[in-house]
This record gives structure tokens, sequence and C-alpha cells, in this order.
């Protein structure tokens, strides 16, 4: 029960997140992979898509379809899927 009412006060006290510019996104140089969900309420996924072709053209961008932002809960199996088919890409 203590621990229950010490929960009931807990907040998280993370730094708010802030988009890189454009010019912050042009600089990248590492392999970069960006997946997004269709359906996130936090941005508009086509839009950030054409965005990131634009200024990261080497960076490969995926919109994982009937997913929202929290993408690896939404479909775990898609994001698995991605991220070790561009590792292998990187040690290939």
């Amino acid at each position: 029960m203590t621990l229950m009412r010490a929960s009931t006060g807990f907040r998280r006290r993370l730094p708010l997140a802030t988009a890189l510019t454009d010019e912050e996104l042009g600089r990248l140089s590492a392999p970069a992979l960006f997946l997004l969900g269709e359906r996130s309420a936090m941005n508009d996924a086509r839009t950030v898509s054409e965005r990131l072709h634009r200024l990261v053209p080497p960076a490969r961008v995926e919109i994982v379809p009937d997913a929202g932002h929290s993408l690896p809960t939404d479909d775990p199996a898609a994001v698995t899927e991605e991220i070790l088919s561009m590792a292998a890409r990187q040690v290939g």
C-alpha cells in the first residue's frame, strides 16, 4: 500500500523533445533508419518522410502501415525486421 501511494505522486521528468532543424538533419552522415507510424497522432508520416528524403537522401525511411507513434508496441515485428535488415546491410 505504501508503494502504491508513493507511485501516485510520481512524475517523470524528461526534457521536452525538439525537432532537428533542416541544417542539423542535413549534416547526418551515419547510416540512418527512420521508421514512422502511418497513424501517428504526433506527426504526419508522409510529410516527415518527404522532409527526410529531401534532407538526408542516403537515409532509409519507412512508413509502417496501421501503426501509430508507439511503433515498437504497435508493430514490434516490423520494427525488429527493419532494424535487422538495416544492420545486415551495414555488415554485408
